[in-house]
C-alpha cells in the first residue's frame, strides 16, 4: 500500500511544478489523509480520517513523511482506544 498525491493542482500549477501539499492512504474500510497549509491551518500538517470521527487533527510533523506516520500512529491509538472500549462493553455484558 502507498500514499497517493491527492493535492489540488490549477492550471497555472500544474501537477509536477509544486510539492504536493495532500496525501493519501486507503484500504477497503480506511482512509488516511494528510494535508498540509489546509485554508484554516495555514503552515501546518493537519489529518483526517473520516471513518474513525477524526477531522482537523493538527500534526507537529515537519515533513510530508513525518505526517504520513504520526497519522498512522494516531490511527493505531484510535483503534487501541475503541478495542479497549468494546472488551470492557463484552466482559460488563458478560457478567
Amino acid at each position: 500500500m502507498e500514499w497517493k498525491d491527492v493535492s489540488s493542482y490549477s492550471q497555472s500549477k500544474p501537477r509536477g511544478t509544486r510539492e504536493p501539499t495532500a496525501w493519501e492512504i486507503q484500504t477497503d474500510s480506511l482512509r488516511i489523509t494528510v494535508v498540509y497549509g489546509h485554508i484554516y491551518y495555514p503552515g501546518e500538517w493537519i489529518m483526517f480520517c473520516r471513518e474513525l470521527d477524526m477531522k482537523d487533527r493538527i500534526l507537529i510533523a515537519k515533513t510530508a513523511k513525518e505526517a504520513q506516520n504520526e497519522a498512522i500512529e494516531m490511527v493505531k491509538s484510535e483503534f487501541s482506544k475503541l478495542k479497549w472500549g468494546i472488551n470492557t462493553l463484552i466482559e460488563n455484558n458478560l457478567k
